[in-house]
């Protein structure tokens, strides 16, 4: 099995980004927009592993 780490986010289907969505849109907040542009996953996923959005960053509602 490959590890999840070594995958090429530019492979991922509209429904793999749909689901992103969906599902984390609360925790990406403003940067699920990133999405819809060339690159954005990688950048997401560049500001999650560097801590600057996730979890811990959200705002109280």
């Amino acid at each position: 099995m490959r590890d999840p780490r070594d995958l090429d986010v530019t492979e991922t289907s509209g429904s793999m980004i749909a689901y992103i969505r969906r599902n984390f849109a609360d925790i990406l907040g403003p940067h699920v927009k990133l999405l819809d542009q060339p690159g954005g996953l990688d950048a997401l996923a560049e500001l999650v592993r560097s801590g600057k959005i996730g979890p811990r960053n959200r705002r109280a509602a």
